[in-house]
């Protein structure tokens, strides 16, 4: 196996043989983030009482400074949620939908947002308007098209889980304003890939999680809002800060383990401090319309996916690993270690190394990593 990424590895707690791609699924926290974590948790095991009525106040707001700064927004303007299903929940809640309404989402939605969606419409009479986006994408239109007079939310990814297609929000947002409708920013796969200054996006919401390209643990997402939409919103659970504004309704949903919204502020320092990517050498046959992050890092919640077929072959021999055959023509693959049994839905190659990430065939047959409008 190359040198590649040797160095980080034994940074974090992965079994030996595991060769651990699909970082934008559920993340892998370095081990000294776990460790600030089990220390946070270890202050509040010493003295319950005075950690969560007086140290955890400060230090949860502390932690949304750092994070602030990092997405180019107000400390106050953000609070904590265990992860970006949470916070589309919590906006979808908040909101008064009436029988007429429309929300939009679109097919490169993430299903469980679809989900709740669903759950709104079918409680309220408000209806789900889902426009199809084909692949490849030459612009916004597709989606705002579908903004009419009747819109009330426009849901859309910062980065699409199925596809890793990056929307140019701006320009939804604008087309949005127009028709005077509200707009959250499922930027779910965008904090640690794309830069952000979120405040400038010009959305009414903006989520994000923590625990995947910011290696905290998991349970860590944010929340941010407009000012002036601050007060249109309640977490799910209602607690004691119900009426006292924004971040004390969510700073404390019930008692739970806060550690790891504490522990955001020693995930961005390893994101800040780790080594710069080393360059991907050259591909035998370019990818379409893709973008690549290297170290073998794309704007893909899935993992490292490829396109092509010959390209396939010069891109396994750099990693170390076994390319599949014949199967391997328009699939997609993920790197794993022999013996690691798929996930359920997963079909898998002749190679016991290589398992195809994708559950649907329209996913395989796009053959898109990144598409950046």
């Amino acid at each position: 196996m190359p040198e590649f990424g040797r160095a980080l590895r034994r940074k974090f707690r992965l079994e030996s043989g595991v060769d651990f791609l699909n970082h934008g699924s559920f993340g892998a926290a370095p081990v000294e983030v776990l460790d600030a974590a089990a220390r946070w948790r270890e202050q509040m095991e010493a003295n319950p009482d005075h950690f969560l009525r007086d140290v955890l106040p400060g230090a949860l707001r502390n932690a949304a400074r750092d994070l602030g700064r990092l997405i180019g927004a107000d400390g106050d303007d953000l609070v904590f949620v265990e992860n970006a299903t949470t916070a589309i929940n919590a906006v979808l809640r908040s909101l008064d939908f009436k029988p007429g309404d429309e929300i939009l989402i679109n097919s490169q939605s993430y299903g469980a947002v679809r989900q709740a969606v669903r759950y709104i419409c079918e409680r309220t009479g408000a209806k789900a308007v889902e426009p199809h986006v084909a692949i490849p994408v030459d612009g916004p239109e597709q989606l705002v098209h579908a903004i009419s007079e009747r819109t009330r939310l426009v849901i859309v990814d910062h980065i699409s889980s199925p596809t890793g297609l990056v929307w140019p929000v701006e320009k939804v947002v604008g087309a949005a304003r127009k028709r005077g409708a509200l707009v959250l920013v499922d930027g779910a796969h965008a904090p640690g890939q794309l830069e952000l200054d979120v405040p400038a996006l010009g959305a009414d919401w903006y989520t994000g999680n923590c625990h995947k390209w910011l290696f905290t643990p998991r349970g860590c997402a944010f929340l941010w809002s407009r000012a002036d939409r601050k007060a249109m919103l309640h977490p799910l659970a209602i607690s004691h800060g119900y009426g006292k504004g924004f971040t004390e309704e969510f700073d404390w949903p019930g008692t739970r383990d806060f550690s790891s919204w504490l522990a955001v502020s020693a995930g961005l320092r390893f994101f800040s401090t780790r080594p710069q990517p080393v360059s991907v050498p050259p591909v035998p046959t370019p990818m379409t319309r893709t973008s690549i992050l290297p170290p073998v890092s794309f704007h893909s919640s899935s993992a490292v996916v490829f396109s092509w077929t010959s390209g396939l072959a010069g891109f396994s021999n750099w990693l170390g690993c076994t390319a599949p055959g014949s199967e391997a023509r328009s699939s997609f693959a993920l790197s794993m270690a022999p013996g690691i049994p798929p996930a359920a839905g997963v079909s898998t190659s002749s190679a016991p190394r290589w398992t195809r990430i994708f559950r649907r065939s329209i996913d395989i047959d796009s053959g898109i990593t990144s598409i950046s409008l």
